[in-house]
């Protein structure tokens, strides 16, 4: 859902941790994921190497 073939899948208007949050509970709940399961799974989203880098700017 995010990441295929050494590229990140997200829209390019996502460009913070809480944004790429965000976008993926709708994409679970989508997929019939309970909502505050799926926020719940995105928690360490920050902690990812990804968004480490954007929140040390």
């Amino acid at each position: 859902m995010c990441y295929e073939n050494g590229e990140f899948l997200s829209p390019p208007d996502i460009d913070t941790a809480k944004k790429f949050q965000k976008f993926c509970v709708q994409e679970m709940k989508k997929d019939g994921m309970n909502g505050i399961f799926a926020w719940i799974l995105t928690r360490g989203i920050p902690k990812l190497e990804r968004w480490k880098k954007v929140y040390e700017k």
